[in-house]
């Protein structure tokens, strides 16, 4: 049996590691063309996932607040630490 919500969240973390690189490539590195390119990848794997309509919109929701958090949390650290 399939948990709650199991679905979303594997979903939107996938979806996360693509967003915070393109955070990270738009952001901090100036890349423009490599961060659309993971931002298509971010979004697109949440809708890849899903198994229903209902979790698709639910994981592309969570991915955008996922890979804020993701990229403040890896960059974030990581830039304290060479500093």
């Amino acid at each position: 049996m399939r948990s709650p919500g199991g679905g979303t969240w594997r979903s939107a973390r996938s979806g996360a590691s693509s967003g915070s690189e393109a955070l990270h490539s738009w952001l901090t590195l100036g890349y423009g063309p490599q961060a659309v390119a993971c931002a298509a990848v971010a979004c697109g794997l949440p809708l890849l996932l899903g198994r229903t309509g209902k979790e698709r919109a639910w994981s592309l929701a969570a991915m955008v607040v996922a890979s804020f958090a993701a990229y403040l949390a890896v960059y974030g650290l990581l830039d304290q630490v060479s500093a």
